[in-house]
């Protein structure tokens, strides 16, 4: 498995086009997912002390510990920050297998997080995408994004 608060990592997946998130929130957004595996690893060695296994523990997880409570504010920022509109994936992005982790699903979970106007403005950007395919799928995709928040 990868860890995700190497550097290198972070910096290409900050910079991958596939992603229609901005870099600099796809970076907080991988630390926060590190962060809180991180906590749950914390509170498994916590859970295994108090069980009598001895588990070793490192200076780094504490570092990274501190990171992620810095990360945190960095992530409240980022939030507020004026973000540009997503933009659809190129036709070299999807692999047309139906994977879970689409990245026009994606697209579509992030036209709703940019629109906050129950959908209509993200309908008039899925109408735009020219395979008639894909763009019925990102439509029913979008439908059930929109019924799921009601």
């Amino acid at each position: 498995m990868l860890k995700l608060t190497t550097g290198a990592l972070l910096e290409t997946v900050a910079n991958s086009s596939h992603r229609a998130t901005p870099p600099a929130l796809t970076a907080v957004l991988l630390r926060s997912h590190a962060c809180s595996r991180l906590r749950a690893r914390a509170r498994q060695l916590s859970s295994d002390s108090r069980s009598n296994v001895d588990q070793p523990t490192t200076a780094n997880d504490e570092r990274a510990t501190s990171q992620c409570e810095s990360s945190s504010e960095s992530r409240k920022n980022a939030d507020t920050a004026p973000r540009e509109p997503p933009v659809p994936p190129g036709k070299e992005e999807c692999c047309g297998t139906g994977c879970s982790n689409c990245v026009w699903l994606v697209y579509a979970e992030d036209l709703v997080d940019y629109y906050k106007d129950g959908g209509a403005k993200a309908a008039e950007e899925v109408a735009k995408i020219p395979d008639p395919n894909v763009r019925q799928f990102v439509k029913t995709e979008l439908d059930y994004i929109l019924k799921s928040e009601k």
